[in-house]
């Protein structure tokens, strides 16, 4: 704007630990340029959490999301708690800020040159906090073609910080494998509408060419070009030249023209590769500008311009809100921030694309599962994930699941696996889920790798869990009298029942006992951890049980309490007419 305005094994379960690791999200550097964009949106002055909001339902309409926000960022305002507090308000609300960084102002208005320590101070706030995404997009100061803008520097001074903080940025974030974060650098914007009356004020162009002259390097360390593009007078759209609303394609060619002379041919092909961030613009309406539905029509025609060009990534309209002159002519939603004007109307109203943006997916998990599991009997497993990331995982209402990598969650013989849902799991929260899962009857090693996806793709490796599957255990009972002898036989008047801890009960089956021995064969639905309660049942005697049935593999041979042949009615308590009977 011009200045004039662990893994643990025990014998009953598996635990593992794992940190995921991304599968499909390997993305080369540039690579978020080829992601749809929503291009609207807003230059925010330090915005409140209720400015957020609002814009969000400005923004978010028709379609779009992860539209942009432009927010300038003093050194003041360089603290973890300040970004913080910006960035989940971005992920919450799905914008993508662009962080134009400033060293501050003085009391007549007079922006300081931001220096070393201005980006230092960004960077290492920046790092310690978990971003909205994996881009973080930054802009080095405003228009410092206005000595007002920038301490009263010249083209070289600019130059010279700027390739600093270029190399400062791009080195911090390079050597710290720990911050997952992609810094994507832009040069200031510049007015091209400035006089060229040094050292006040200085020609867009004279000023380019002496800063690039300096400093050649910067056109081929700049990741992306952000641009100001202001239509004639702040009122009227033009479309050809220096000027009008395709300022930035001047800009470009005068770089390209630079670049042919300064680089090397790769740094002149990046040149031409560079993607544009229009940072500025937008019109003055009311008193000494233009009316409130042409500035709609003129608004609704910019937008249209520029979602054709897909060159450009974003256009953010200055202001969002502002109280007092110089800006609040431009502000499009006035000094309260309760009434659109036209401008604002026209950014509601339009046809949006749903953006995609980079996220850092990461995790730390805990899984539980049992160490050795039976053929054809469902497993319960427990899963914890710590989100180590940059997105909300959200499953209910949202767009993530998890899943079992490799498997279909339903097969020919009914379920395979199946998660319980999850809700909202912010950075730093961690979800809670449990698995069931069906072996089939396939014996030997399985592979679980439980997986993290997004809308059906799977983004993360969360944890791997090996299960040995074995055939069902099998039983047979040792049985005796009361009286210590072996039971001779009992073939169609007994049977044995399996309950489970719940007082379920998971197996029946008569059994012939010979000799003192009941061969069950065997036992369906009982897995190889946990305590099972086993009851035998004898015609004329009393019911006997095991309270405690631990099953292993193979052969299980239990001994049961003796029998104690005394109910006569099988009614399976001791009664009187049990006693009564045994004297008739």
């Amino acid at each position: 704007m011009r200045s004039w305005i662990v893994l643990a094994a025990s014998v009953a379960c598996i635990v593992v630990l794992a940190f995921g690791a991304a599968f499909s999200v390997s993305t080369p550097v540039g690579a978020q340029f080829e992601l749809p964009s929503c291009k609207a949106g807003i230059h925010m002055i330090s915005p409140s959490d209720d400015d957020f909001k609002n814009a969000a339902a400005l923004l978010n309409t028709n379609g779009g999301a992860y539209c942009w926000v432009t927010i300038v960022i003093r050194e003041d305002e360089m603290n973890p708690e300040n970004l913080q507090r910006l960035h989940n308000l971005a992920r919450k609300y799905k914008f993508q800020i662009i962080h134009r960084i400033e060293k501050g102002f003085d009391s007549q208005g007079r922006w300081y040159m931001p220096d070393g320590d201005t980006v230092q101070k960004f960077v290492t706030a920046i790092k310690t906090i978990i971003p909205s995404q994996k881009d973080v997009y930054i802009v080095l100061g405003n228009e410092p073609t206005h000595a007002v803008m920038c301490g009263g520097c010249t083209p070289e001074s600019y130059a010279q910080w700027a390739m600093q903080a270029i190399d400062t940025i791009h080195t911090a974030f390079a050597e710290d494998a720990d911050v997952a974060m992609n810094p994507v650098v832009m040069l200031a914007g510049q007015d091209v509408h400035s006089p060229d009356a040094p050292p006040d004020y200085y020609d867009a162009e004279k000023f380019m060419s002496r800063m690039f002259t300096a400093e050649p390097n910067l056109l081929c360390e700049i990741d992306a070009w952000a641009s100001h593009n202001y239509p004639r007078d702040f009122m009227r759209n033009t479309f050809a030249g220096r000027y009008s609303l395709r300022g930035y394609i001047w800009e470009l060619a005068l770089a390209q023209r630079l670049a042919q002379r300064l680089v090397s041919e790769d740094c002149q092909e990046h040149v031409r590769q560079l993607p544009v961030f229009i940072t500025e613009t937008g019109y003055k309406v009311g008193a000494g500008g233009i009316a409130d539905d042409l500035a709609f029509h003129q608004a609704q025609q910019m937008l249209r311009f520029y979602e054709e060009d897909p060159k450009v990534r974003s256009v953010t309209l200055f202001v969002y809100r502002s109280c007092g002159m110089p800006f609040e002519e431009f502000a499009i939603t006035g000094c309260n921030g309760d009434k659109l004007n036209g401008v604002g109307q026209a950014l509601l109203e339009s046809p949006k694309v749903k953006g995609e943006v980079r996220h850092v997916h990461k995790a730390r998990t805990k899984v539980e599962c049992p160490l050795e599991v039976v053929e054809r009997l469902p497993i319960e497993c427990t899963v914890s994930a710590e989100n180590l990331g940059t997105d909300t995982w959200q499953n209910i209402g949202g767009e993530y699941s998890l899943s079992l990598i490799g498997y279909q969650s339903s097969g020919p013989d009914g379920q395979v696996y199946s998660f319980t849902r999850f809700r909202e799991v912010q950075p730093g929260e961690t979800l809670s889920a449990n698995l069931t899962y069906n072996p089939g009857e396939q014996q030997g090693a399985h592979t679980l790798q439980i997986g993290l996806s997004r809308e059906g793709r799977v983004l993360l490796g969360l944890a791997t869990v090996g299960l040995d599957v074995n055939a069902a255990p099998e039983m047979t009972l040792k049985v005796n009298t009361i009286l210590g002898s072996p039971v001779q036989s009992a073939s169609k008047s007994a049977q044995v029942q399996i309950f489970d801890d719940q007082d379920r009960i998971l197996f029946r089956k008569p059994v012939v006992i010979e000799n003192g021995a009941g061969v069950v064969g065997t036992v369906e639905n009982v897995g190889l951890s946990g305590c099972y309660r086993a009851v035998l049942l004898v015609d004329g005697n009393l019911p006997v049980q095991k309270a405690c049935v631990d099953f292993e593999k193979g052969m299980n041979i239990i001994e049961m309490p003796r029998l104690l042949p005394v109910d006569r009615d099988n009614d399976g308590k001791l009664s009187l007419s049990d006693i009564l009977g045994r004297y008739r």
